[in-house]
């Protein structure tokens, strides 16, 4: 009996001088997990400054900015292509100039598989972020984005402006000059806005003089999304169209948006460069149109079809 006792004894002692150390490296093994844990979480915090997430895009920011109070512009591939070539001569202008800085691209499993191959061997990826003179966050949109893509981007963009205060969206595009009464000569570059920017439009600008696009013309694709997404997420939003011509990409169009952008937003971006480029390119165009009548006119003048003799020199 005494044994018994005795061997019960020495049992007990031995499991409880281990339950304090087990306790002890418990409550360690647990203190560790929350350290990691909250680690985790200021990681995830500081990672969230940087990117934002939806639906398989994600927008992220290669340097911290601040865009509270400022501008998000961007143009679609559109109608004489005004809205990207409005946007990329500004941004790659801004950029000669060291006024403006790339500090993002939106990345995923669903954007278009190009890049672009740029100067000295760099690639310019289809979705990128450029702040310009601190004023506006430019995106460019390099490759036209999927019919699929273009609800998300307005989704994660707007999102993106409502949490950061954004003031609003400037839009780029294009509009048919024959939907005007009067076709002809130097139209103006008009404007629609969300109820929002109609509202506010004179708060957000100093000066605001844009014509109204005229009524009944229907606005589709990105531009249309960005409109709708601002409204619901609570951004004034305004599209500028400039007047083109069908199956043209109109260069000297997209360089009349940009300068009135630039004057309402009191850049300092110089676009002489692009102009001068435009007009030498104008005046080359016209001297092939002039070649290319003269040569109609010897054809139409030739004495038969099988003489030549006043088509080539």
């Amino acid at each position: 009996m005494i044994f018994i006792v005795f061997t019960i004894f020495r049992i007990i002692t031995h499991v409880n001088n281990y339950q304090v150390p087990m306790k002890t490296n418990f409550i360690l093994a647990r203190k560790s997990q929350k350290i990691e844990r909250v680690k985790r979480m200021s990681y995830s915090k500081k990672e969230r400054a940087l990117k934002h997430t939806k639906d398989g895009l994600e927008l992220h920011f290669t340097k911290d900015i601040d865009v509270e109070g400022k501008h998000i512009a961007l143009g679609f591939h559109g109608l004489g292509g005004i809205g990207h070539l409005t946007a990329r001569m500004i941004v790659e202008n801004a950029l000669k100039q060291g006024k403006g800085e790339k500090v993002g691209f939106v990345i995923g499993r669903m954007i278009p598989p190009f890049v672009e191959v740029l100067d000295d061997g760099y690639v310019g990826f289809p979705y990128e972020l450029f702040m310009i003179e601190n004023k506006v966050l430019i995106l460019l949109i390099r490759i036209q984005p999927w019919l699929d893509d273009q609800p998300i981007l307005a989704d994660i963009f707007t999102q993106f402006a409502s949490e950061r205060n954004v003031k609003s969206f400037i839009l780029f595009g294009g509009v048919d000059r024959n939907v005007f009464q009067n076709p002809t000569g130097d139209l103006p570059v008009v404007y629609v806005g969300n109820d929002l920017f109609m509202k506010r439009k004179n708060e957000i600008f100093e000066k605001f003089d844009f014509e109204y696009t005229p009524r009944g013309i229907l606005v589709s694709g990105g531009i249309s999304l960005f409109l709708e997404f601002a409204e619901y997420r609570g951004i004034p939003a305004v599209a500028f169209f400039s007047p083109t011509t069908k199956g043209i990409l109109d260069r000297a169009g997209a360089l009349k948006l940009a300068k009135e952008f630039i004057k309402l937003l009191d850049l300092t971006v110089d676009l002489s460069e692009v102009e001068e480029e435009i007009k030498t390119s104008s005046k080359l165009d016209l001297e092939e149109l002039l070649r290319e009548e003269a040569d109609m006119e010897m054809i139409g003048r030739k004495g038969s079809e099988d003489d030549y003799s006043q088509v080539f020199t």
